[in-house]
């Protein structure tokens, strides 16, 4: 949760326009409230305007459970700032009449970052087209010109690409309302980015570090030499997905922050890894050996 400072607010526009500055890809629901309440609600010069957003959720249901947020614009809407500066341009040096392959010799298509969904204009006929595949440093494979005078890349006909920026709004759910309370998108597209809105599918949300402990049955990492797990990414060491060294059970450990390792069968531990002070529990001291 934080007051951002990359947040302004256009108040001649209806709906009003939210703008999270460039190079800022990523905004959450949570820290748009606060910004919105925190920031320009409590600003003196902006007292004579209706608030922005009101919000609900987040009350505590108890083990790690809350009730995810919901925030609702009001006569307002969220944008990114567009994205004006181009990555590469130049001259065709190969034509192609079906403006579907971009040659130039003297690109650097792969050193200027050229990417798939970047945006080719030809600015000779007027014509546009998607970026498919990179094929080299001065070849490009697009999904064909359209929309202009003659939709090729003519020998000599100049272009220039756009990256197009993926910024994502996520952390709870996000409406808007117009000023008549009729439900409109809270989102405004903007020149060569592309937001991605991700919403809460249930009306509660739980603390990723509380799921993640409690999946670890007994407060153990739990370790199986015949398990093909390795490595530390959850949810390996858990009693359905036990690892099957003592190296990452001990890694795993010191992360969550648990002192039992619970074993399933034999295990001999190595003579690198640190276990001091840690407990090892088998199934019973006839069927679980541990070697040192």
């Amino acid at each position: 949760m934080a007051e951002r400072g990359d947040i302004t607010v256009d108040y001649a526009q209806s709906p009003r326009i939210v703008r999270v500055a460039a190079p800022s890809t990523e905004l959450t629901v949570q820290d748009l409230h606060d910004t919105l309440r925190g920031v320009f609600e409590e600003e003196l010069t902006d007292l004579d305007q209706p608030e922005l957003v009101s919000s609900a959720g987040k009350e505590d249901l108890g083990g790690g459970v809350s009730v995810g947020i919901t925030s609702t614009l009001q006569n307002a809407i969220v944008t990114f700032e567009a994205r004006k500066t181009s990555s590469e341009s130049g001259t065709v040096t190969t034509g192609d009449a079906a403006g579907v392959t971009l040659i130039d010799s003297a690109a650097t298509f792969v050193t200027s970052s050229v990417s798939p969904g970047d945006w080719v204009v030809n600015l000779t006929d007027g014509s546009c087209c998607s970026v498919l595949n990179v094929v080299s440093e001065t070849e490009l494979q697009t999904d064909g010109l359209g929309d202009g005078a003659d939709d090729e890349f003519g020998l000599g006909d100049s272009y220039k690409i756009w990256p197009v920026i993926q910024c994502e709004i996520d952390g709870g759910n996000l409406v808007a309302t117009d000023t008549g309370g009729s439900i409109i998108s809270p989102i405004l597209p903007s020149a060569m980015t592309q937001i991605v809105r991700t919403s809460s599918a249930s009306a509660t949300q739980t603390e990723e570090s509380a799921i993640r402990f409690s999946s670890y049955a007994d407060s153990s990492v739990w370790i199986d030499t015949a398990s093909s797990t390795t490595g530390t990414a959850y949810p390996a060491g858990t009693s359905r997905d036990p690892v099957n060294n003592s190296a990452d059970a001990q890694a795993i450990a010191n992360e969550i922050g648990v002192d039992t390792l619970r074993m399933t069968n034999n295990l001999t531990l190595d003579t690198v890894t640190d276990h001091t002070n840690m407990l090892f529990q088998g199934r019973s001291p006839r069927t679980t050996q541990l070697t040192i």
